[in-house]
């Protein structure tokens, strides 16, 4: 089996960024990410000069933990859901 890796582009907070599977942009989260082939890596000059960095598929999915997005949530919108529930019952 031919050995994969990610393309990891600097960190956000605690996240590490992954190049995005359509080569459009960056993301945090790894199912989004691309898998690169050994020679798609061997051809990357960013990887050469160390600004970007591979990583073996198999080290990462290892390490997989899912987390909250902060940015996305607001606690006013959460409460309001709440009492919408208990004044329809």
């Amino acid at each position: 089996m031919e050995q994969l890796f990610y393309v990891q582009n600097g960190v956000c907070g605690n996240s590490m960024m992954w190049w995005k599977h359509d080569n459009c942009g960056y993301v945090c989260d790894i199912q989004k990410a691309k898998q690169f082939t050994q020679a798609e890596i061997d051809k990357m000059d960013s990887i050469k000069e160390g600004s970007k960095t591979a990583w073996p598929v198999e080290y990462i999915d290892e390490r997989i933990q899912h987390h909250i997005d902060f940015q996305y949530c607001t606690h006013e919108d959460a409460m309001a859901g709440i009492q919408d529930v208990e004044q329809t019952q």
